[in-house]
């Protein structure tokens, strides 16, 4: 019997691994302890649940119809003055106007054809009236009361809820300023498809117990179109009394959306909150008097007067988000009122 040479004995051994190697069944090592909610995008398939959660958001858009009074100089209301019908009547113009605004809505209670939804309260609320006063010259401070240039007063307030199938007005049946949420009311029509009058099914989370880096989903509707976005939660301490902080990119019409979790134990989506708005700052910016900027197209020196604006400045990617212990609290204070209206609202 002939020995192998040494070489020949590693090659062998070598064969027979890489052999054994593909025949190996990989067993899965167990997951070390997940936080509540993960941390990670989750590993199995939840887009149908997101599918279905997105039938209960719903787009609201609010209306408010303005009338504008503007003085002249030298028969003008001074700051303080009471804006009396008869003080209005002084102005030398009047003329209506009209300013909108657009959010999302979650569907959280169904009675029949009745739809409890569950937004922010920002988007609904229109001021009664505003008041513009006259600039001083140079831009100096104020020594008394300020001329009124002009004021608008709110005339009415039109309330829509929109999906792809139907525009229907809302009634407000509860708000609270100071968490920024907003209780609306919806009867839909007796053709309604089922699909229309969907509630969100996913359970209500514990926002208190998110932590650094939890992996959110937002639905909503952003500029009118649906989506669905993601984000990581930062400062997660503040969502037991406020808000928590989000990265996620939101614009305008995602206030109010739901803002869902993953379990960690079973990665299961849970809702730990609402979509509220991206954090601002208000910046001074130069800017020309339209008056001196000519129409013609060519570059051409400007030499007219410039002006100071103050103007808001979007931070994209630090985003504030209503925690559920809020929602909890809003709830609970308005469903008294509600059941004795016929509204119908979750026991949370």
């Amino acid at each position: 019997m002939r020995c192998l040479a040494a070489a020949e004995l590693r090659g062998a051994t070598l064969f027979w691994g890489l052999a054994l190697a593909g025949c190996t069944r990989f067993v899965p090592v167990d997951r070390l302890p997940q936080a509540y909610y993960q941390t990670a995008t989750p590993s199995q398939d939840v887009s149908g649940a997101l599918e279905v959660a997105m039938r209960a958001v719903k787009r609201i858009r609010v209306t408010g119809a303005y009338d504008n009074y503007r003085f002249a100089p030298g028969d003008q209301p001074m700051e303080g003055d009471l804006l009396t019908p008869e003080v209005l009547a002084r102005a030398t113009e009047t003329f209506p106007s009209s300013t909108s605004r657009e959010a999302s809505a979650v569907q959280v209670a169904r009675a029949g054809l009745k739809i409890t939804l569950l937004t922010n309260q920002h988007p609904i609320q229109f001021s009664d009236t505003i008041v513009e006063y006259q600039e001083t010259p140079e831009g100096g401070a104020p020594t008394g009361p300020r001329p009124i240039e002009s004021v608008s007063v709110l005339r009415s307030q039109y309330n829509m809820v929109a999906d792809s199938l139907s525009v229907l007005p809302f009634e407000v049946l509860a708000e609270d300023a100071q968490a920024d949420l907003a209780l609306l009311g919806v009867v839909y029509p007796a053709d309604t498809p089922p699909r229309a009058l969907s509630t969100l099914r996913v359970p209500m989370g514990n926002s208190e117990r998110l932590s650094w880096g939890s992996f959110v989903y937002v639905l909503g509707h952003p500029g009118g179109y649906d989506m669905v976005t993601q984000g990581i939660v930062s400062d997660p301490g503040r969502g037991s009394s406020s808000f928590f902080l989000i990265d996620g990119l939101w614009n305008e019409g995602v206030s109010g959306g739901p803002i869902l979790a993953v379990r960690g134990e079973d990665e299961t989506l849970e809702w730990v909150g609402v979509a509220r708005a991206a954090a601002g700052r208000r910046e001074q910016r130069l800017v020309p008097d339209r008056e001196f900027i000519p129409e013609r197209e060519e570059r051409t020196l400007y030499r007219g007067r410039i002006y100071i604006e103050e103007v808001q400045r979007i931070l994209y990617g630090i985003s504030f988000s209503v925690p559920t212990a809020a929602i909890r609290r809003f709830t609970n204070r308005s469903r008294p009122r509600l059941r004795d209206r016929g509204w119908p609202l979750p026991d949370y």
